[in-house]
């Protein structure tokens, strides 16, 4: 009886350290993925891709640089932006003339199959308008809006 034990024990303490193994694996494989590739500046995409990146990184100053309204000062629910952490994946770019709609896809908290499930996430779309080569933002959706100093006042 005591080497059947001791049989089970030592099986049992391999499959623990397999298991230990496999989950430092995936802690690795997930801190090594790379990042997404940066779009081209001179695309709607790419426009929308800093401009998002900027909000996430707190900089209003390079935001307000890729929308059409310069009198901007803030975002509009710097409460929402602050408290997430902004996972955008594009869902697709109609370009029509010397307009563009991209539709993104915010991601709540994202977790393990929220991209299977869909779970947490929602289609959202950006305005832009082209003038002298330049791809500007017109309208962008709620959680990443900035706004003016009167549009705020009462809030």
């Amino acid at each position: 009886m005591t080497s059947n034990f001791s049989l089970v024990r030592w099986v049992l303490a391999g499959l623990g350290a397999l298991c230990v193994a496999l989950v430092i694996a995936a802690l690795i494989s997930v801190a090594m993925r790379p990042t997404a590739p940066l779009l081209p500046p001179n695309t709607a995409q790419g426009v929308i891709q800093r401009y998002v990146m900027a909000i996430a990184d707190g900089d209003i100053a390079e935001a307000k640089g890729y929308v059409a309204n310069t009198a901007v000062t803030q975002l509009c629910d710097a409460y929402t932006a602050e408290s997430q952490d902004l996972n955008v994946d594009l869902l697709g770019t109609v370009i029509t003339g010397n307009q563009a709609v991209v539709t993104v896809n915010f991601v709540d908290n994202p977790g393990a199959f929220d991209s299977i499930f869909g779970i947490g996430s929602y289609p959202e779309t950006f305005e832009l308008r082209k003038s002298a080569d330049e791809w500007k933002i017109q309208t962008a959706p709620w959680q990443v809006n900035l706004c003016t100093d009167k549009e705020m006042i009462g809030y």
